[in-house]
């Protein structure tokens, strides 16, 4: 009978893991280096899975069977009870563009693959993110990609030398891939290689715990444990969590100070010592025991949540959520994962056989809800379908850029020679946004001219877009700088705009399905009350990206407009949800309908929010 035991230093560590990892899910502003806790999973993994296969002197077929049985038996089982209960809950609640990528996470995940579907699409922290129910199993992924090709090291003599070899080869690589940023391209989508998710950034951390279980077994190596230096693993531990950030979690070199901290706590800390107390906490014991279903029922009950409540959980929420973590956590534990690896409920013809067609059950599960199949049963579109009919005004057929840049009047995208200031716009789709606003303000094309592609003639760059996190490390590096200084043009950096978590359901829509009281509002053309209930959808990391680019900015001696006061009233906590007369000035979480430039176009005028940009200019000539 194969019992879940590890020693009891080794136990307390996946109990600190695990409860980095959902301090750092369940508050990333409190808690924003608790992903390291992954980290350190990836350690002790390597280390443990090393002393499984090490048992035995040489491997066979039969052995080899036996292992991927085991680790089945342990992971498998747990997974998939998650995802089949997960299923109902997340199809009824997720809005039709989460729900595709929902049924797309079910396709990957039980052929561990979804660590490149995730790090396809997004970063951790990216929109999306945190609504993912399955987006945690990156890790899984990896850690089984990780047992499928890390046995086969074991067929060949002298392993420790190959080990370490391999070791300090994927160091190197990763240093390099981290320094190069190399990139990968399918189609025209850009895929960074040193990716938070991807399995090359990941492998040398099973590989330290793997030559530390070698080393530590090797009868030429003789050294003396000191107890203290497993506290000096703990300090790099914590002090990792305490004094890195968000950033750190790509860089190899950020990383590799809890990694040396896991391996000197593993090495050290079974002695005993004077802190050994601190080891043997039940607490941690008990979390330590329970971590991987705590890890696979963190995310998902946090994501309904945050689906439900639109990323804006109350308070007093996050209490029931702790507790049904912990519950769900127990039950999976006690029923499923014991039941699996320590009674060994099936035999193995039968377990792979069940594990084989719940994969292929889940996976068809999953072609049914990308292929819209089951979206179009979706309760939210149904929803939406029923009150667009029911008030006209809602219905969207006029999105701004199909009809502004079909309209000749705004399809110049050259200066003319009118000798007003001309300012070239650079960005993304939300940068073309904000130039049919411009374009349309009466106010401002008084004085100013726009185009979208006519760098060299421009007396001002205007670089705009919905900026994320990632992109503000190098921001000042730009080729769009570097290329305006070169000019000696001036530099106008407007933030990002209000964004909203509706996916691509118009946030008004979406609030007044939400709920009755808005729908009343909307009736009775009380938009200060839908205006308020609109902040709370407020995508939370917008504020923080914009007050982190003001500041690039003024290093920069640019102009910083921050986009979101147009939109938002962040004193009165409202944003801006509709016309007078009831139409949507979004089409989706952040686009504009051609009623949304207009309307912005007028309030442009009315706040004066583009007069910075005259005294800049005068200034700075």
């Amino acid at each position: 009978m194969s019992k879940i035991n590890h020693s009891n230093h080794i136990q307390s560590l996946r109990g600190v893991a695990i409860i980095s990892v959902i301090l750092f899910h369940t508050n990333p502003e409190f808690f924003s280096t608790g992903y390291l806790g992954v980290d350190i999973f990836f350690v002790i993994s390597g280390y443990l899975i090393c002393k499984v296969l090490a048992k035995n002197e040489e491997l066979n077929k039969n052995l080899l069977g036996d292992f991927y049985i085991k680790r089945a038996r342990r992971t498998l089982p747990a997974l998939l009870v998650l995802m089949f209960i997960s299923i109902p809950f997340f199809i009824y609640i997720l809005m039709p563009v989460n729900l595709i990528d929902y049924g797309q996470s079910l396709i990957v995940t039980p052929i561990f693959l979804s660590n490149f579907l995730f790090g396809s699409e997004n970063t951790y922290w990216g929109p999306l993110s945190e609504l993912k129910p399955l987006l945690h199993t990156w890790s899984l992924s990896i850690e089984w990609q990780f047992y499928l090709l890390f046995p086969l090291l074991f067929f060949f003599k002298k392993k420790l030398s190959i080990f370490i070899i391999l070791f300090l080869l994927s160091i190197v690589s990763n240093f390099f891939v981290n320094f190069s940023e190399l990139p990968i391209f399918i189609g025209d989508h850009k895929i960074r290689i040193d990716n938070f998710f991807f399995t090359t950034n990941r492998i040398w951390e099973f590989l330290a715990g793997s030559c530390l279980y070698l080393f530590e077994k090797n009868k030429k190596f003789k050294i003396v444990k000191k107890n203290y230096l497993s506290i000096l693993g703990l300090f790099f531990i914590f002090f990792s969590f305490y004094f890195f950030d968000r950033f750190a979690r790509e860089k190899i070199y950020f990383n590799l100070l809890p990694v040396v901290g896991s391996c000197l706590f593993i090495y050290y800390g079974n002695e005993r010592n004077n802190f050994d107390k601190i080891y043997k906490n039940k607490f941690l014991l008990h979390i330590g025991l329970i971590s991987y279903s705590l890890y696979l029922w963190h995310q998902p009950v946090l994501a309904y949540f945050k689906n439900l409540f639109n990323n804006n959980i109350p308070s007093m929420y996050y209490y029931l959520i702790y507790f049904l973590i912990y519950i769900f956590s127990i039950a999976s534990f006690y029923l499923i994962e014991k039941s699996f690896y320590e009674k060994q409920m099936l035999r193995n013809k039968k377990f792979v056989l069940f594990i084989f067609l719940s994969i292929l059950i889940i996976i068809f599960a999953g072609f049914l809800i990308t292929s819209s199949k089951v979206n179009i049963e979706n309760s939210i579109n149904k929803k939406v379908n029923d009150i667009q009919k029911k008030y006209p005004n809602l219905d969207i057929k006029d999105i701004a850029q199909k009809r502004g840049f079909q309209n000749h009047e705004f399809l110049s995208k050259k200066f003319s020679n009118t000798g007003k200031i001309k300012i070239y716009i650079y960005g993304d789709s939300h940068s073309r946004d904000l130039f049919l606003i411009l374009r349309s303000s009466l106010k401002i094309t008084k004085f100013y001219e726009f185009a979208l592609d006519d760098f060299d003639e421009a007396d001002a760059i205007l670089y705009t877009r919905q900026f994320y996190e990632e992109m503000l490390k190098d921001f000042e590096k730009h080729d769009i700088f570097t290329k305006a200084k070169a000019k000696n043009k001036k530099i106008i950096i407007i933030g990002r705009a209000a964004e909203f978590y509706t996916g691509n359901i118009d946030p008004l829509i979406f609030n007044l399905i939400q709920d009755p009281n808005n729908l009343n509002a909307y009736k009775n053309n009380n938009k200060e009350f839908i205006d308020k209930n609109f902040y709370n959808i407020l995508r939370d990391d917008v504020i923080k990206i914009n007050k982190q680019l003001k500041i690039k900015a003024e290093d920069m001696g640019a102009l910083y407009i921050d986009r979101v006061d147009l939109g938002c009233d962040i004193i009165k906590q409202a944003c801006h949800s509709m016309t007078a007369d009831g139409h949507p000035i979004y089409w989706d979480h952040s686009h504009l309908t051609w009623q949304g430039v207009n309307f912005f176009s007028n309030l442009v005028d009315k706040k004066n929010w583009f007069g910075p940009v005259e005294e800049f200019l005068k200034k700075n000539k």
